[in-house]
């Protein structure tokens, strides 16, 4: 009973995901524009925003800095939470797999000198 209850939920997460990965996609193909800052630099995003009385090549409404980073790094930080949650998916339903310390003979301890091989950086 309570697996298919996880794995109801499971399904569900990850149709929620499938969902809001489509929303991404339409909001990024309807909703992409630029903005030129007072450095010069050009910044592009997308985000729902009233924009049909605004036809020039960078947009006029303002953002704070911490929109900006938001609105750049958001695919990034989606990516981040869907690999994070396939990862913890993954590691509560890998099997764990212990070796009894008799299992081991004095050869097979008599193999580990105590050095860990080189690490090149």
């Amino acid at each position: 009973m309570m697996l298919s209850i996880q794995h109801t939920a499971k399904k569900q997460i990850i149709y929620l995901i499938i969902g809001l990965m489509g929303l991404m996609i339409i909001n990024k193909a309807i909703f992409l524009h630029s903005h030129i800052l007072d450095d010069g630099t050009i910044v592009t995003h997308a985000h729902p925003c009233e924009s049909s009385g605004d036809s020039q090549p960078f947009k006029t409404h303002h953002h704070t800095k911490a929109a900006f980073f938001f609105y750049e790094n958001l695919d990034l930080l989606f990516l981040s939470a869907v690999l994070s949650f396939f990862s913890f998916i993954h590691i509560q339903s890998a099997p764990v797999f212990h070796r009894p310390a008799s299992d081991y003979t004095s050869f097979h301890l008599s193999q580990l000198h105590g050095r860990a091989p080189p690490v090149f950086l």
